[in-house]
């Protein structure tokens, strides 16, 4: 017996997938920027010194 899989579904399903790939990445990169930004200032201070 086949699953009858409609059209709504998949749209459904793959703005799920979609909306929380984004979050996932944009997460990623705003914490790779923060560190960055946070290296900077560290080494900022270090020479200031």
């Amino acid at each position: 017996m086949k699953k009858n899989i409609s059209l709504r579904f998949i749209r459904i399903r793959t703005t799920i997938v979609l909306i929380v790939s984004f979050l996932i990445i944009n997460a990623f990169i705003h914490v790779q920027f923060y560190n960055q930004r946070k290296e900077a200032k560290l080494k900022a201070e270090y020479t200031a010194e």
